[in-house]
């Protein structure tokens, strides 16, 4: 009998249902062996101190970890706890053990990053006033001009003075895209019908909703009829109306696809960079193809998936990896393996891909690195996930559409699960299962 079964409860002295429970959900997660045994033990040497069955509550957990300070090392005392907040979620997945991981979380050395670099600027859609047109910026300026202070004004004309400071934020954003838009394309600043219908299309290409168009129409009709009056715009006006009135068209089901056919395009990006020589295209080529095939089966939210970060929220051991989310939409956080059948691509990806695109950058340990070295932002990343699925499937799936994708998954293999379907932290498992019995 090993020191480590000594100094814990081993799984044949467990309850029935405990030690039944534990088997079922540990099948499930797709790890190896070895790990799975660490993991256990972290649970066996719990119930030794507390008591077979007795689940962590605060109290015990602090008296615990005093325990342990007390009889081991405290690197091996914290993983004691990390194992723990593991364990128990697998025995009692019913409850919220977030308070658990967040404090283990506070526990865990954290290396203290250098300074960043200030992020490069953002490319912006819409212009402000002072970049407008000449022309229309000297109209609007003097529009707006007599506006203010004073909403009446013996002997001139106060067009808008009714607007509230909200209303005309939105006329000039709609002005903005349209100078946006010409600046971008070297198109002349005439109000023209070929112009805002072209405006309009490349609105629609980037996924802009027809309400949403409509609005923008709106807000340039009504700007253009105080910047120049004389002008008939009545065919804005219709096209304005138009596009407000038509049905919204979320047909969001003809662009779902099965994660496992999102995994597997994202697995086949990663297998052309490999065959290509080491450049900076094949290394964010290899990046986009595992960025879609983990997140195709591991939907966290964009703001956690972009910011994971090394020894922080990305754990990485010898055969396995960990994906630690301190905070969820509801305020829990939770713990899910990384995909056991894309770890070696995460290796591959850290030791080779990643390391060529930091190059001599400073490595602030995001996982998810740019051309430059630097770290994708949240804004980036929504982008260009949505680009890379359309030229893989011909259909843009942006990252909140991913978990629409796992649950109607989840709900084709088995209608039973709709119930956990809802539950991100259920996901990994469920999906995990699936994919296994599907390709097996």
């Amino acid at each position: 009998m090993s020191k480590a079964t000594e100094l814990g409860l081993p799984i044949a002295d467990w309850s029935e249902v405990l030690r039944e429970t534990w088997q079922n959900n540990v099948a499930r997660q797709g790890w190896s062996t070895r790990y799975a045994a660490a993991i256990r033990r972290g649970v066996e040497r719990w119930f030794m101190f507390a008591g077979a069955g007795v689940l962590p509550t605060p109290g015990l957990v602090a008296a615990y970890e005093q325990a342990l300070r007390e009889t081991v090392s405290e690197r091996s005392a914290l993983t004691y706890l990390q194992h723990l907040s593991y364990g128990v979620q697998l025995l009692a997945p019913g409850e919220s053990w977030g308070w658990l991981m967040r404090y283990v979380l506070d526990r865990l050395p954290r290396a203290v990053p250098p300074s960043r670099a200030p992020a490069a600027s953002r490319k912006r859609l819409g212009l402000p006033v002072a970049e407008w047109p000449t022309q229309w910026r000297a109209s609007w300026v003097q529009i707006t001009r007599r506006a203010s202070p004073f909403r009446f004004l013996e002997g001139q004309d106060n067009p808008i003075a009714d607007w509230s400071p909200a209303y005309r934020k939105r006329v000039e954003r709609g002005v903005g895209l349209l100078a946006g838009f010409i600046a971008t394309h070297d198109r002349p600043p005439s109000l023209a019908v070929d112009l805002v219908h072209d405006f309009l299309d490349d609105c629609a290409h980037r996924s802009v909703s027809g309400q949403s168009m409509g609005m923008f129409a709106e807000e340039i009709h009504r700007a253009f009829t105080l910047i120049d009056p004389e002008r008939d715009l009545s065919w804005l006006r219709k096209l304005a109306d138009e596009l407000k009135s038509a049905r919204p068209v979320r047909n969001k089901s003809a662009r779902l696809l099965r994660s496992q056919e999102i995994q597997e395009g994202g697995q086949s990006l990663m297998r052309r960079a490999r065959r290509r020589p080491l450049t900076t295209e094949t290394a964010l080529q290899f990046r986009d193809g595992l960025i879609v095939a983990v997140w195709a089966v591991r939907p966290y939210r964009l703001s956690d998936f972009a910011s994971l970060t090394l020894n922080d929220t990305l754990l990485v051991g010898k055969g396995w990896a960990t994906i630690i989310a301190d905070r969820t939409k509801n305020g829990d956080g939770h713990v899910t393996p990384w995909p056991k059948a894309l770890f070696a691509g995460l290796e591959e990806y850290l030791r080779v891909y990643r390391a060529y695109l930091i190059d001599t950058a400073p490595d602030h340990g995001r996982v998810w690195i740019g051309r430059d070295g630097g770290p994708l932002t949240t804004g980036g990343l929504s982008r260009h996930v949505g680009d890379v699925t359309e030229r893989l499937f011909g259909r843009r799936i942006n990252p909140h559409l991913m978990r629409d994708c796992c649950v109607t998954s989840i709900l084709e293999a088995d209608p039973r699960e709709s119930l956990r379907a809802s539950a991100l932290e259920h996901f990994p498992i469920i999906l995990d299962h699936n994919l296994q019995q599907r390709s097996s």
